[in-house]
């Protein structure tokens, strides 16, 4: 379908069986009116399911979260890696040449994505509505497919947010991108990044009530204590229904939760990030992983940290995705290898982060570690690599113990240290953690985000969060404001009366 055809790209992106989900059949026809005929697809609980199925799928793709905002696109502006020369597919991306003929593309890719993604949201919440709680076996499954929807909505959205707009903290009344909450073929208003914010936040709130108390993961079988791993990943709940297990691979209440928490944390409202932050941490579901599934040996070695993690896009062929890039498979132009090593853990020399989750043999002439966490090692044992290599982990909790260091920091100084310590000693990281004051214990925590963050796309939105420099070899990258904000899509310009600020 060629941008040309389309009117305006957030208004006319519709849901497509192909991508949807593998148990559709055609039941739309995409043309330039944009009708839809959902009706078959949505006459039964198991269509209702599938669509909600096929949204996670779509997101779970390369041209999302499993290649662009995870390890690549955006890992790439936070300057994780090394780019070998010129000719390398990110070379531009990494010198923030967004208009590049090679980058330009992607980032009108990932705009259509996001929005086709929310407009799929948006048709699944106006059907489910219509028809109600008792048109399901039991209004559990309503609530659950309603509140994942709405979270999902307001995860695309945020994540387009931090994306195209500036920053919160450089200017809130910054015009930024449309939230769109109804299928429409109308253009939708931009909103300020304050008023996205605030949609993100409502959606997110709804999402906490209709899954409260329904949500699986409050089942006892999810409790640390009794194997939640095994439960959030990889075994069915006793009953064997699908759709109410795998909880890790869903945005479930605690990810909710966490969400609520890095948005507003985003908005800079540190005791409202703390409050949600402590909701996860005190949940009794997730937990640092043993040090002995961390430190075994590469075969059967837990690279992911899976316990730790919140909420993550299932990808069966992850470790498949990543092989281009990694010097672990073959010689290729397209390696992505990490830089400053050395200065991301000075001082830290036990640090299982360094030691098990980067590969420092293969090009060590170089000085070139590369992350390992997608990275499928020789002799590998097939059971851990279906249970490991699938995942791709977009919150866990040690984000979580950064808001609440960042909230105490300024109240309680010891005390946030404390909090800290706590997730550097389960990175073995044990050494004194010096900080004499809260600007001090930022630099501490931004370090440290950048040893936890490698290949997982968050480290960027960090920077731009608080307002920090992106660091590369040369010590702090010298941004500009237009740097951490990606332009508006050419087509959202000329046929949609977008305004993109930076790039008038």
């Amino acid at each position: 379908m060629s941008y040309k055809k389309i009117k305006n790209m957030t208004a006319a992106i519709l849901l497509g069986c192909a991508v949807l989900s593998q148990s559709c059949t055609s039941w739309l026809d995409i043309t330039p009116e944009a009708q839809v005929n959902d009706k078959k697809i949505f006459s039964t609980p198991q269509g209702f399911k599938d669509v909600l199925n096929g949204i996670y799928i779509t997101a779970s793709g390369e041209k999302l979260y499993a290649n662009n905002l995870l390890f690549g696109f955006t890992d790439v502006l936070a300057q994780y890696y090394a780019i070998p020369d010129e000719t390398h597919e990110f070379a531009q991306l990494a010198k923030y040449q967004y208009k590049d003929v090679n980058i330009s593309p992607k980032i009108d890719e990932m705009w259509l994505e996001l929005y086709f993604c929310i407009a799929n949201c948006n048709i699944l919440l106006e059907r489910l509505e219509e028809v109600g709680p008792d048109f399901f076996e039991d209004e559990r499954t309503y609530y659950i497919l309603h509140g994942e929807a709405r979270a999902l909505r307001a995860f695309f959205h945020f994540d387009l947010l931090r994306l195209f707009a500036s920053s919160y903290k450089a200017d809130p009344g910054y015009t930024a991108i449309p939230y769109i909450t109804k299928y429409s073929n109308k253009v939708s208003p931009q909103k300020t990044v304050s008023e996205v914010i605030d949609s993100v936040i409502v959606d997110l709130k709804a999402a906490v009530t209709d899954l409260e108390g329904r949500d699986p993961i409050f089942d006892p079988l999810y409790q640390a204590t009794t194997g939640s791993d095994m439960y959030m990943w990889t075994q069915p709940m006793p009953d064997r229904n699908e759709f109410l297990s795998y909880r890790g691979f869903r945005l479930n209440y605690y990810a909710v939760n966490a969400l609520l928490a890095r948005v507003y944390a985003y908005k800079l409202d540190k005791k409202q990030a703390y409050d949600y932050a402590k909701i996860v941490l005190e949940s009794g579901v997730f937990k640092f992983i043993d040090y002995w599934k961390i430190t075994s040996d590469i075969q059967y070695r837990n690279r992911i940290l899976r316990p730790e993690i919140v909420f993550g896009f299932n990808v069966p062929r992850m470790t498949k995705v990543f092989e281009p890039y990694s010097p672990s498979y073959s010689s290729s132009k397209k390696w992505l290898t990490i830089k400053n090593s050395e200065q991301m853990f000075e001082g830290s020399a036990n640090d299982y982060r360094l030691n098990y989750l980067m590969e420092h043999e293969i090009l060590a002439a170089f000085d070139r570690p590369s992350c390992i966490k997608f990275v499928k090692p020789e002799n590998a044992d097939e059971m851990t690599e279906e249970e490991m290599g699938r995942i791709a982990p977009m919150i866990r909790i040690s984000e979580m113990y950064y808001y609440v260091c960042e909230y105490l920091m300024d109240s309680d100084l010891n005390g946030a240290k404390t909090e800290l310590q706590k997730l550097r000693n389960a990175r073995n990281a044990k050494e004194a953690l010096i900080a004499n004051s809260p600007a001090e214990l930022e630099d501490v925590i931004v370090n440290d985000a950048r040893r936890e963050f490698m290949c997982e796309g968050q480290l960027f939105y960090f920077y731009k969060r608080l307002g920090r420099k992106v660091v590369d070899e040369s010590g702090n990258y010298t941004m500009t404001e237009k740097d951490f904000v990606l332009p508006l899509p050419d087509v959202e310009l000329e046929f949609g009366n977008r305004l993109s600020e930076l790039y008038k």
